[in-house]
């Protein structure tokens, strides 16, 4: 291999910056292809459109599916009309060149079958090798070595594409290299020709079928690698060797395909299903990535995802193709291949530039390291230092400690004052007769009291919004009084009158009276604060309500088939149902998410409407073939009562429930697999209208019952009908028997 002298190593140790990797996004591309000749001949329309260089619209007439997107923004997008050079040139050729200067890089082509990926990979893979070839021309002053493997995973088994038998390969895991294939064949190239010749085989050996919707269907998954490792030729033979070593892959994935499309049977059907299990896993690996490197990433499910881990958010770059029919009769399969981008788009990798370092190499940076870090040790003082910052950040710890308490305390006092307002404001608003108006002052008096001191303690350093609404409460208060001295003093003047002469109805009219005075202190305090009652309530109300602290959980399930199915569980495990003495009938081990945001609500929604059966009948493209009920549970409790003892939680949940539709397998054109799920939704909605007719039949009969004659008659009538429906029924058989001998009789 290649070396490098000091002065290279010199300038490797300034490129370690460089070494440790930075983080970025997959890259991710979409390309259009145009309509096939068998779609143009059966009159397929192109629904899906490139409206420029980064978004793709779905363009169709019918009323589609409301939660639905119609336009989708990525990296790139490509139309029918632009060539695989072009997508390269534009796309993937910076990630693909990366593997020149050290940089692991990988070139995926994803989407359903007859799509155009293995046309497209094709495309990209020559003109790559093309530069890769001319960089090594331009660069005489460097080694390059390039060595090339394939292989492919057909149904979970991994074989090398340039070896001489069909012997199942293992995957094994390297400490260093990670997950590596055992005793797989590496051929180093001689030239471009040289590797040509080797793709050439490659494509000869991997397994193809012809099914209905393509006669050269790719059964299998490709992965192409080519690894080229490079060093400076004038420290070649030298001791001190570093040498860069990369590789860059080419990913053809197989199709996915529906069974009723491709009208697969036997060894097809079994390949279809090892195809969609894989690209399953795959999109459930991407899906939990594009959420963050949270919980476990099942990698090991698949045997494409082990191999291709590093490249799914590991030490690579990595661009990922996406490939469109735009044909009206593949729109599931586009909108879930253009879901698949969506979460691709959202993974981070961190490619570094892989650096192999000779063992003496190695020895001297490890030398230089050991001498900058013993120098450090002898440098005086660094301990008293140390003990002095730790003492600093003591006294700052306890002293936000000392401030976390106060203001802790002033928060309760806060809270507690807040609660009297709130009482001493829905009394004033309960309190509507006059001959409790001595009673409201003397309590009115007290509260002016405390409200002084909330007032005085508020200015403390309490929150300002509590001391605007006891400044408020207290003005109210006061104008309140005055008018209720006001109505005693006038109570007292007419009550001497009623004692000298006067009538009952001066009584009266001071009452009324008393009311508007009382009335017009309200309006006098409107005047003086420039705000009514019903404000102040409104303002205390909503503290009252952000004192409750709310959690939100989500689950979802369909009923397909009678199968209850969790839409956001990793598979499709059948879920059993359970009778719980308090809850009734429950799902077990239905998967609960809580709820960060609307956001989060609004993806799990996406991911169930994406993992719901949906299937094309001649009267609904999109007809959903299950019944989905999605469940919102919302526990609220009061946050001062969280963590004690004494607690009580307000929990309810909110059922959303879409039923599938009935349908006539006459209308609907339902043969084979729809026909079952036609049968399966009509027993189950035609149990449903049982209940509901049970439901609604008790309470008829039990009006029937009070006529009793008349359900005595009806029971009659009907019983004398099912007798002579059985009469008629045997008379036609009888004839039936007779004309069939008499036919015998005359044929002998």
């Amino acid at each position: 291999m290649g070396a490098i002298g000091e002065e290279e190593l010199m300038k490797w140790e300034n490129m370690q910056g460089l070494a440790r990797g930075h983080e970025e996004k997959i890259l991710v591309l979409v390309r259009l292809r145009p309509l096939s000749e068998k779609e143009s001949a059966r009159n397929e329309v192109a629904d899906w459109e490139c409206i420029n260089e980064t978004t793709i619209l779905y363009r169709n007439s019918l009323q589609e599916r409301s939660g639905l997107p119609t336009a989708y923004t990525f990296d790139g997008v490509f139309g029918g009309d632009c060539s695989t050079k072009h997508v390269y040139e534009e796309g993937t050729k910076e990630i693909a060149l990366s593997v020149v200067s050290g940089i692991n890089s990988t070139i995926f082509a994803y989407g359903q079958t007859s799509s155009g990926k293995t046309y497209t990979m094709n495309g990209i893979t020559e003109y790559t090798v093309a530069d890769i070839y001319d960089y090594i021309q331009r660069h005489e002053e460097r080694a390059f070595v390039l060595k090339f493997s394939a292989i492919e995973i057909y149904n979970e088994v991994v074989r090398d594409l340039l070896g001489r038998d069909d012997t199942q390969l293992r995957l094994l895991d390297d400490p260093e290299k990670g997950t590596i294939v055992e005793k797989l064949a590496e051929e180093t190239l001689r030239d471009w020709s040289h590797l040509r010749e080797l793709l050439s085989i490659c494509e000869a050996q991997r397994q193809i079928g012809e099914t209905s919707l393509n006669e050269t269907s790719s059964r299998s998954h490709q992965i192409l690698r080519l690894t080229i490792e490079s060093s400076a030729r004038e420290f070649l033979g030298k001791d001190k060797s570093t040498t860069l070593s990369a590789s860059v892959n080419f990913v053809d994935l197989a199709g996915s395909e529906r069974a009723s499309q491709a009208l697969s049977v036997g060894q097809r059907l079994k390949e279809g299903c090892h195809i969609n299990r894989s690209l399953l896993t795959l999109g459930t690996v991407i899906r939990k990535l594009s959420k963050g490197r949270h919980g476990h990433v099942n990698y090991r499910d698949s045997k494409l995802t082990r191999i291709l881990q590093p490249s799914l958010g590991g030490n690579a770059r990595t661009a990922i193709i996406c490939t469109l029919s735009p044909a009206r009769s593949h729109v599931e399969q586009s909108r879930n291949t253009l879901l698949f981008a969506t979460c691709a788009k959202e993974v981070t990798t961190n490619a570094q530039v892989n650096i192999v370092m000779s063992d003496k190499a190695l020895v001297k940076h490890l030398q230089k390291e050991v001498a900058r870090l013993e120098t450090e040790l002898r440098t005086p003082g660094p301990a008293c230092d140390y003990a002095a910052l730790l003492r600093k950040k003591d006294l700052q710890i306890e002293k936000l400690e000392k401030e976390l308490r106060e203001l802790t305390k002033q928060r309760d006092l806060a809270q507690s004052r807040v609660e009297d307002l709130l009482r001493g404001v829905r009394n004033d608003h309960s309190s509507g007769q006059w001959d409790e108006l001595s009673h409201n002052a003397k309590f009115q008096e007290k509260n002016t009291w405390e409200d002084e001191s909330s007032v005085s303690e508020a200015s403390c350093g309490t929150d300002r919004h509590c001391l605007d609404v006891a400044v408020k409460k207290k003005k109210f208060n006061d104008a309140t009084q005055s008018s209720n001295k006001n109505n005693r003093r006038l109570s007292e003047d007419e009550g001497d009158h009623s004692l000298f002469g006067g009538t009952s109805s001066s009584l009266s009219d001071s009452r009324n009276f008393g009311r508007s005075d009382r009335c017009r202190g309200k309006e006098e305090f409107v005047l003086e604060t420039g705000e009514s009652s019903d404000d102040i309530c409104k303002e205390v109300r909503c503290i009252e309500h952000e004192e409750r602290a709310f959690v939100l959980k989500f689950s979802a399930i369909e009923i397909y088939n009678e199968v209850v199915r969790d839409l956001l569980g990793r598979d499709d495990t059948q879920l059993r149902l359970l009778d719980d003495p308090e809850k009734g009938t429950i799902v077990e081990k239905l998967a609960e998410e809580t709820l960060r945001d609307w956001s989060h609500l609004r993806e799990l929604l996406s991911i169930c409407e994406a993992q719901r059966q949906i299937g094309e009948t001649s009267l609904n493209e999109t007809s959903s073939r299950s019944h989905q009920i999605l469940r919102l549970t919302i526990e609220s409790s009061a946050r001062e009562f969280l963590g004690k003892d004494k607690s009580t939680t307000l929990s309810a949940s909110v059922n959303f429930v879409d039923l599938a539709g009935s349908e006539r397998a006459s209308q609907a054109l339902s043969v084979g697999q729809r026909l079952k799920e036609g049968c399966h939704i009509n027993r189950s909605l035609l149990t449903l209208g049982t209940n509901f007719v049970d439901l609604a039949g008790s309470e008829r009969a039990s009006q029937a019952l009070s006529v009793g004659q008349r359900l005595k008659e009806g029971c009659h009538i009907n019983r004398s009908l099912l007798t002579l429906g059985t009469v008629i029924r045997k008379l036609r058989l009888t004839r039936y028997s007779f004309l069939y001998s008499l036919k015998l009789q005359l044929a002998a």
